[in-house]
């Protein structure tokens, strides 16, 4: 395994933990869920925002290699994977978004007449 791989495998398995983490409080506080973990620790990645692509943004390695990556940990039998047909959505967001810069509105000034 190189490098890369093991920095993907790292943030999977925090986010992973992170996940188990958060299922564990909620249960203390009595909002227990009885799904199967099948279910709740799939863990997403194509939300460009989300907890795993932060984490490897920030190790350098989110780009365009993430499918190759996640292709060889599969392979490796590390992970396993599943795709869904469609439209690849942002929870966050909706289904298509278009990101404008947010800005300030212009404040005009007008010009003050001396008395």
């Amino acid at each position: 395994m190189n490098e890369r791989q093991r920095i993907y495998l790292t943030v999977l398995f925090h986010a992973d933990q992170d996940i188990e983490e958060h299922r564990h409080r909620m249960a203390a506080t009595g909002r227990w869920d009885s799904s199967p973990a099948r279910d709740w620790r799939r863990i997403a990645f194509n939300n460009a925002y989300g907890p795993v692509a932060s984490a490897l943004r920030a190790r350098g390695v989110y780009d365009s290699g993430a499918g190759s990556t996640l292709a060889a940990l599969r392979e490796r039998g590390l992970i396993t994977t599943e795709t869904a047909p469609g439209i690849l959505r942002d929870p966050g967001l909706g289904m298509a978004h278009q990101s404008r810069p947010c800005r300030r509105p212009r404040r005009h000034r007008h010009p003050t007449r001396a008395k």
